[in-house]
């Protein structure tokens, strides 16, 4: 299945991806995964949070030509705190992967909560073609993050594990997925995230939607004596070019003050 470049009944669409850009063809995939026939209802609050115009047209697009302001519309409507079905979760999971690879919020109150209104990262709740879609995505945009063409910019490291983890994801997993991130990748993420927007002094960013157990471990995670002795062993290596060295150094005076 291939990504329509306009909209069937000419609706403005927005925010699709193209062919030159990193996670089209995983879209796609998405897209053909996922396909299904349309939900019951949408699942949110349409008393007071969608509009009644917006409900009686959201399913007359297809999901691949679904408004972006629609999904926006839907991430801003209220839902059981349980979460939603899973039939609607299904139905718009192709879109809002397409919407993250582009590096923006299908969620206006922050990435980090955008996957968790259904257990996203259970691979019981997803069939083989499915979770293979979700899982490469999941790596893939993490990795991304380490990248010179980094696809969400706009964020920090803590936004996206926080945003994994929220949506069902092994935060001991994802940890071990950055462990896997070479020293000097590592390097330029931290002191970009920790130093680049505080001035001298740096400063640890942990997202405030993180539960107080996950925040406890990542925060142990990045005050961890692991994680000081890479940045020092980096800091002080000849082969290291003399950027990426100060940076370490002073990713560790960050994590000491912190510790």
């Amino acid at each position: 299945m291939k990504l329509r470049e306009t909209p069937a009944n000419g609706a403005q669409t927005g925010l699709k991806i193209t062919p030159t850009q990193p996670f089209y063809e995983l879209v796609n995939r998405a897209y053909s995964a996922f396909s299904g026939s349309n939900p019951a209802n949408v699942d949110v609050c349409t008393h007071c949070c969608m509009s009644k115009e917006t409900e009686a047209d959201f399913f007359r697009h297809g999901i691949q030509d679904l408004p972006a302001q629609y999904l926006k519309e839907w991430f801003s409507a209220a839902y059981a705190t349980g979460g939603v079905e899973k039939d609607i979760w299904t139905y718009l999971l192709p879109r809002v992967l397409e919407v993250l690879a582009l590096g923006k919020e299908p969620d206006c109150c922050g990435i980090e909560i955008s996957l968790n209104r259904f257990k996203t990262g259970n691979p019981d709740n997803w069939n083989k073609a499915q979770w293979s879609v979700l899982d490469q995505f999941q790596r893939q945009f993490l990795r991304s993050g380490f990248e010179t063409e980094c696809v969400w910019q706009e964020h920090s490291l803590d936004d996206i594990l926080c945003m994994f983890a929220l949506g069902g994801w092994s935060l001991d997993d994802l940890l071990n997925q950055v462990n896997e991130i070479s020293d000097e990748a590592l390097a330029r993420r931290l002191f970009r995230d920790w130093c680049q927007d505080f001035g001298g002094y740096g400063t640890i960013w942990a997202t405030s939607f993180w539960p107080k157990a996950d925040e406890k471990k990542v925060m142990g995670f990045y005050t961890s004596d692991a994680l000081r002795l890479r940045m020092e062993r980096l800091a002080l290596s000849d082969d290291c070019e003399k950027d990426v060295a100060q940076m370490a150094s002073d990713l560790v005076t960050v994590i000491e003050d912190a510790g």
